[in-house]
């Protein structure tokens, strides 16, 4: 795989020009990029449910999502992952791996319901009645895809290009969440009083099964 990248000269070009970029400036390159695909993920996402007219709003909302929260936490997670266990073994990874499917994984979820909810305007009862009925479905799903997908990550790309290497996977991921999050029955209304269940339904729709690339 690396030999046909640089029998390529541009994509050759691409990646030395995005590794110097990761050098330069860690932070901003992985925000920059995770907008721009989970902000586009979250179009497509839109016309597999469906959509005529793009809420282009929305996908604005997720991309920033991506730039301001899930960017910058996955970048000082894996630093502190590296840090408390170090290197490839056996043990490093088991303990990386549980880490980061019961701890982050987890708060990642229920940071990107809270964050889309507040910013379409929603209020605390209806976000939080969002959470508790999509968490655990969602969760469920995660730990369908994630593990082995952190056992890859951890054992065989270097340290900088993993959160590129997730961000490739999350592709897929994001199409779910979004998809999850704004499915037909399952989007609140914006409203000032709000009945007892949120104006939630008691179910979701069950895991969609998205390709990962």
């Amino acid at each position: 795989f690396p030999a046909r990248i640089s029998d390529c000269p541009i994509m050759s070009a691409l990646l030395e020009s995005y590794s110097a970029a990761l050098v330069a400036y860690p932070l901003l390159t992985k925000s920059a990029t995770a907008a721009i695909v989970v902000g586009a993920t979250d179009a497509a996402s839109q016309r597999y449910e469906g959509k005529q007219d793009i809420d282009f709003v929305r996908s604005v909302r997720v991309g920033l999502f991506a730039a301001i929260v899930g960017a910058p936490a996955l970048h000082f997670w894996y630093l502190i992952l590296e840090n408390t266990f170090p290197g490839s073994s056996g043990s490093s990874v088991f303990f990386k791996v549980c880490a980061d499917n019961l701890i982050f994984t987890p708060a990642s979820i229920v940071l990107f319901f809270a964050f889309l909810g507040y910013s379409e305007g929603h209020t605390h009862e209806e976000v939080k009645e969002d959470i508790l009925h999509k968490f655990i479905p969602t969760l469920k799903t995660s730990l369908m895809i994630w593990p082995a997908a952190s056992i890859v990550n951890f054992l065989f790309i270097s340290a900088s290009f993993r959160p590129l290497f997730i961000g490739g996977l999350s592709i897929g991921w994001n199409g779910y969440l979004t998809y999850t999050k704004h499915a037909d029955g399952q989007t609140l209304p914006v409203t000032n009083n709000s009945s007892s269940s949120g104006g939630l339904p008691l179910s979701i729709p069950p895991p969609v099964k998205i390709a990962i690339t």
